[in-house]
């Protein structure tokens, strides 16, 4: 009984103190300054043990805080820093169950709005936008993330799924059309809806040349002599200071 009182006490002290945090149980809390320091220590030392600690004190404080906002941020650049490591079936696993328990918790009774392509519309009324917004925005770079690593182990039906559900939950981030694109095109689907995907990626962030070179390898597949051309001089425009693995796309496709 004793123990229990000390913690609840604890707990409702620590919440006076920072209630931004919003925990909502003493193990959660607890479970989440242990990530958080697991994490500081992994960004000092950049040592996997460190990364792996963080992982595993992140899985058991989704156990009782399922949805809360800083644990899904800790959650998604764990996943992040997996991806950027190459350790992928790590990376998939966090994402997933950071956003699938975000969708559970915080946005279970929003309605995510319908893809329309070319027709971007608000998310919610203006009066709160800028908060379900970032919700809505968040939780689409954790699915497109989560595609990412999905790919990455061959997992190219899931990844399709997952950065469907990233388009569904925002459809003016430019990155899962521009996935989309690319996995159609590596499922052989058609290409009039590759061709439009690429144009919604476009249509969000036209300076990118890696979309234009995608698009103008559909077109010259497609003996769209002209569009090929088009693109590919968009491309040239920018694609002196991107990647050497870009500019080498560039170079096949161009």
């Amino acid at each position: 009984l004793v123990p229990n009182l000390v913690k609840e006490l604890a707990l409702k002290i620590y919440k006076d103190i920072s209630p931004q945090c919003n925990v909502r149980t003493c193990e959660g809390l607890r479970y989440l300054i242990d990530a958080l320091d697991m994490y500081e220590r992994y960004n000092h030392h950049k040592k996997d043990d460190y990364l792996n600690s963080c992982h595993d004190k992140c899985i058991q404080a989704l156990y009782y805080e399922k949805g809360h906002h800083l644990l899904f941020e800790l959650c998604y650049q764990v996943g992040l820093d997996y991806l950027n490591r190459g350790m992928f079936e790590k990376s998939k696993e966090i994402l997933y169950l950071a956003a699938v328990e975000k969708e559970n918790i915080e946005i279970s009774s929003i309605c995510p709005p319908p893809r329309t392509f070319s027709k971007p519309i608000a998310f919610v009324a203006q009066a709160d936008a800028p908060c379900k917004k970032d919700i809505f925005h968040r939780y689409a770079m954790a699915w497109n993330m989560l595609g990412i690593a999905q790919e990455n182990l061959a997992l190219i039906a899931d990844a399709y799924q997952s950065y469907k559900k990233s388009n569904e939950f925002d459809i003016q981030y430019w990155a899962p059309y521009y996935n989309l694109g690319r996995i159609c095109s590596k499922l052989e689907k058609d290409s009039t809806l590759i061709i439009e995907y690429y144009k919604e990626a476009i249509e969000i962030e036209p300076k990118m040349p890696l979309i234009h070179v995608s698009l103008a390898a559909i077109y010259k597949k497609s003996n769209r002599t002209s569009e090929y051309r088009d693109h590919c001089e968009i491309a040239r425009k920018y694609i002196a200071n991107e990647e050497e693995y870009n500019q080498a796309c560039f170079e096949v496709v161009c």
